[in-house]
């Protein structure tokens, strides 16, 4: 459980690191063809995608308040989203799990996006805004840490790695507070699922 809990943090990290880079002021669909060459590139390099789990280019597998997502960028989050649960050793036979977490990721990000849009400011200010004042106490730190020896005692030094375990806990505040916002997004959109 704990593993799954956090790969669903480095998808919807991936993801929204991936929008932030991104103009945000073009379509979704527009930002995601630009922005994921290159992850589609590293995609490929790791676990089959079979035929049967690809939609068609032009499909349009989701409609979210309106705006339609095509298959190309579900296959493109569906590539992201079976590397990183390989890599987290993840079953990745399950295909219907692969696909539902795909779905999510994508309503997830165009839920954010079209908040920001109706704020009139771009994507990656409208993430910084949500995430923004997130503290990480040295208590939280030292619980990390001590829960990471329980799992490896071959660590180094809570010193040496403290400004990067600060880093992993305030992005993953970060995470579960727009996990909560795109909770509250989710219960007054209008989402169809098509496939």
């Amino acid at each position: 459980m704990k593993k799954f809990i956090m790969l669903i943090i480095a998808i919807t990290l991936t993801t929204t690191l991936a929008a932030c880079n991104d103009g945000a002021d073009s379509d979704s669909a527009k930002k995601d063809e630009e922005t994921n060459t290159e992850q589609q590139e590293q995609a490929k390099q790791g676990v089959e995608i079979s035929e049967d789990e690809k939609v068609k280019d032009d499909k349009i597998v989701l409609s979210i308040n309106d705006t339609d997502i095509k298959g190309k960028q579900y296959n493109t989050i569906y590539e992201q989203t079976k590397n990183l649960m390989n890599q987290y050793g993840q079953d990745v036979s399950d295909k219907n799990m692969i696909k539902e977490q795909t779905l999510n990721t994508i309503i997830g990000k165009e839920l954010l996006t079209q908040e920001a849009k109706k704020q009139d400011i771009k994507f990656e200010e409208y993430i910084k805004q949500e995430t923004e004042g997130i503290k990480v106490t040295d208590e939280e730190v030292q619980s990390a840490y001590d829960k990471i020896k329980e799992q490896n005692k071959d660590v180094p030094k809570l010193k040496e790695i403290e400004e990067q375990l600060k880093q992993s806990l305030k992005q993953q505040k970060g995470n579960q507070k727009l996990q909560k916002k795109i909770d509250e997004l989710k219960k007054d959109a209008e989402i169809k699922n098509m496939i």
